[in-house]
């Protein structure tokens, strides 16, 4: 994702040439934006560029940050757009569509399947629900409101409640198996 976006702003920020390097082989070379012309690096050897001779100052809003498309300060979403600052942090509004996105996990939630891990119980669960409003250790709706969410945060929570709620499945599987067990004894 940021390969393509750090192409869009070769291409966007000058109108025929820059100097860019290649990804692959380091090589600074002047190159053409125009995809059929044998200068640009991507059509002639096929290697990624990275643009070298960006003028952030020219091309940002006054915060050194390149804009595309109209901005909104303030997170007005009516208003579609794209901001990188110099470090390539990026602000799109609008929806940003894919077929396939890579979030770099902090964390995973195999933790839960330790012998140590120590599974609260439904009635501990049902409580903090009852004065919280939420599950433990998810943000609360005034949280994600405020701050946003961290897609790899949320998608590493959700997995631990997952795996946490599979082990309630297996306890209470054990549960009525022994109450099958127990009836079936009764019964004869």
């Amino acid at each position: 994702m940021k390969r393509i976006i750090i192409q869009i702003l070769a291409i966007v920020a000058t109108l025929n040439m820059c100097q860019a390097q290649c990804t692959d082989c380091n090589e600074i070379r002047d190159i053409s934006t125009n995809p059929n012309d044998p200068k640009n690096c991507e059509v002639s050897s096929g290697h990624p560029l990275i643009n070298t001779d960006f003028d952030w100052a020219a091309n940002s809003n006054g915060a050194s940050a390149f804009v595309l498309a109209p901005w909104a300060e303030g997170g007005n979403s009516d208003i579609g757009g794209m901001r990188m600052d110099k470090n390539g942090n990026t602000e799109f509004h609008g929806t940003l569509r894919a077929t396939k996105m890579n979030v770099d996990a902090k964390w995973w939630a195999d933790f839960v399947f330790d012998k140590e891990y120590i599974l609260p119980s439904l009635n501990d669960v049902e409580a903090f629900i009852a004065e919280n409003k939420h599950l433990p250790d998810m943000p609360s709706e005034a949280e994600v409101l405020e701050n946003g969410l961290d897609l790899g945060e949320m998608q590493a929570l959700q997995q631990q409640k997952i795996e946490e709620l599979t082990l309630y499945i297996i306890q209470q599987q054990k549960q009525i198996d022994q109450l099958l067990k127990t009836v079936t004894q009764l019964t004869k």
